[in-house]
């Protein structure tokens, strides 16, 4: 936020939109008061992803009709090392609290930020961030009707967060479901769009198109292989916005409905396992 203040044009990460509501809300009046481009990072390769639920299921007329959109992350881990010790005398650490409550130093907190209420959220508004815009952008609808989630810590027992979910959301006219844990990274992630004719199955390799009726060794129909990583290309439309003042591919209100939904899963959590939204009045 200080960046946008003096200026500056930011690329957020989807985890930094992880923090308190009113962070949020911040992050959108500066974008607007200070004219700065703010843009949410994408971890997979944009312009492929982008080409293929267009094809699919995008603009214009349907190659297969989508009734029903399942999306789901089989696997997306990051090998949590023991990190460095920090240097103390050279961290504030009263000031990378910020407005956070006041609280010991610890090297756990400080490496594992995502991890612990007071920083962030979880998985649920970090890895499922990177994934769920997609399904915002294709769908056409960023925000849920309703949320379930069941979750627990089945393996890093110091954290606040949980770190094995299972998720569900409806949205108007479709569903979503996701799934994560920080146990395995065989499947890694990926997205599906399940449909009545056909299933887009996407992850950060590439894509696959399966068609219903079809023989098994028939499918997939269509493949897609990204040779380029993604990064490149996400930048490369940051940068070309700097230089246009266009709006990014992925502009801060996509960063923040995506994190919006992922904060309205850790509600029902918190509660009862789940919710309407927006909540109803008693």
């Amino acid at each position: 936020m200080d960046a946008c203040r003096s200026g500056e044009k930011v690329d957020a990460d989807g985890s930094q939109f992880s923090g308190r509501k009113f962070e949020l809300r911040s992050r959108i009046r500066l974008q607007t008061g200070f004219a700065s481009a703010i843009q949410e990072d994408r971890e997979f390769n944009e312009v492929l992803i982008r080409e293929a639920v267009r094809t699919v299921i995008g603009n214009g007329r349907r190659l297969f009709q989508i009734g029903r959109c399942k999306f789901r992350r089989e696997r997306m881990e990051f090998q949590i090392k023991k990190a460095k010790p920090a240097d103390v005398q050279a961290l504030d650490w009263k000031l990378w609290l910020g407005s956070a409550t006041d609280q010991p130093f610890s090297d756990e907190k400080f490496n594992n930020w995502r991890w612990f209420w007071n920083f962030g959220g979880g998985a649920i508004t970090d890895l499922f961030t990177h994934w769920i815009d997609v399904v915002h952008w294709a769908m056409k609808s960023d925000a849920p009707r309703e949320a379930q989630m069941l979750a627990n810590k089945y393996v890093f027992e110091q954290w606040d967060c949980p770190d094995t979910i299972q998720a569900a959301f409806h949205y108007p006219g479709f569903d979503v479901v996701y799934e994560g844990m920080m146990a395995s990274w065989i499947d890694d992630g990926g997205l599906e769009f399940r449909g009545t004719e056909a299933t887009l199955k996407v992850n950060r390799n590439g894509t696959n198109i399966y068609r219903e009726g079809v023989p098994a060794n028939q499918n997939p129909i269509v493949t897609e292989h990204g040779y380029r990583d993604g990064t490149i290309q996400h930048m490369q439309n940051f940068f070309e916005c700097l230089k246009t003042r266009k709006e990014p591919n992925a502009p801060v209100e996509a960063g923040i409905a995506a994190a919006r939904a992922g904060h309205i899963a850790n509600l029902a959590y918190h509660g009862n396992g789940q919710i309407a939204w927006p909540p109803k009045a008693s």
